[in-house]
């Protein structure tokens, strides 16, 4: 794996859940879930992007963290990205594991141990929303990954007119699945869901 390295450190937009929530909602306690609990003394968040190839992981990952869309990249390297954030008015070193090649078992079981995940699908392949229910499911009921660890994101919500799975879909999968949903625009960020 290879690491970016570390941003520097500013306030940044996450994506919101169904309720209009950001992070900072799970993240006054330092706690997210029964299976991992933020590190307090460090204040590290870890998070893994997860989703079929193709569906912009990548992309999202560098949008997440410096606001900014590239084109150009290579989406077969899994990479290791650190950045501080401040949320809630304190300083967090947010680690992002963004994954590449097929999603394997042993791939997600690593992943399981993280705090949070975010799992993409584009609304321009059917099949890529078929992997991440099955990837969502499988977190929830073979990792006991609690919802609230858990983020649906719609990428290329900008491609209407290509569209193969409907917002109300996603949406509707997230809130029979009880985790959170957003819509992300490769270029201009993240409507709120």
């Amino acid at each position: 794996m290879q690491s970016r390295g570390e941003h520097s450190g500013r306030r940044m937009s996450f994506p919101q859940d169904n309720a209009g929530h950001l992070f900072q909602r799970r993240t006054r306690n330092l706690s997210i879930g029964s299976n991992s609990t933020i590190d307090e003394e460090n204040k590290i968040i870890r998070a893994a992007v997860l989703g079929k190839d193709g569906v912009g992981k990548t992309a999202f990952t560098v949008r997440l963290l410096t606001r900014r869309f590239i084109g150009d990249y290579d989406g077969t390297l899994e990479s290791w990205y650190q950045h501080r954030v401040d949320i809630d008015g304190q300083d967090i070193l947010f680690h992002i594991f963004d994954t590449a090649g097929k999603n394997c078992k042993e791939k997600i079981d690593t992943c399981a141990s993280l705090d949070i995940m975010f799992v993409l699908y584009s609304i321009t392949d059917r099949s890529s929303f078929q992997e991440a229910t099955l990837i969502v499911k499988y977190l929830h009921e073979a990792k006991n990954i609690p919802s609230s660890a858990i983020f649906l994101i719609a990428s290329k919500a900008d491609q209407k007119r290509h569209t193969e799975v409907t917002e109300f879909e996603g949406k509707l999968f997230a809130v029979n699945t009880g985790c959170c949903f957003s819509s992300a625009v490769e270029f201009r960020g993240f409507y709120g869901a």
